[in-house]
């Protein structure tokens, strides 16, 4: 969208001549472009649908990107975790039988409470 104004249609100082045909006609071609461009510029801004697809399509951009780097981050904690759960010859330590114990334990009070109050 463009904001300069032309003066060639305007007669020139100082000499009071009027601008020639050719003059004029370049000067009115110039005012239908820039009214062109005018009118895509507000026809792009008025025009919700498109706008609502591209912020669609770059959320659902966005919402992929940060699902990889959870799925990569969640594979990392995966691999972290089963070095600590296991030993050398990949046999789990006594602290993971102690924590799936414990887990295990706080299921089946939690399971045990609810089938209570069920009742």
């Amino acid at each position: 969208m463009s904001t300069s104004t032309s003066t060639s249609a305007v007669p020139r100082q100082g000499t009071g001549e009027k601008p020639s045909v050719d003059e004029l006609r370049a000067d009115v071609e110039r005012t239908r472009e820039e009214l062109a461009e005018t009118v895509d510029a507000l026809g792009a801004r008025l025009d919700v649908k498109a706008r609502t697809r591209a912020r669609l399509q770059t959320l659902r951009q966005q919402a992929g990107a940060r699902l990889e780097a959870g799925r990569a981050q969640a594979g990392d904690l995966v691999v972290r975790a089963r070095a600590g759960a296991t030993n050398q010859q990949g046999k789990p330590t006594p602290l993971a039988f102690g924590v799936a114990a414990g887990t295990g334990a706080v299921l089946a009070a939690a399971g045990v409470t609810i089938w209570r109050m069920s009742r």
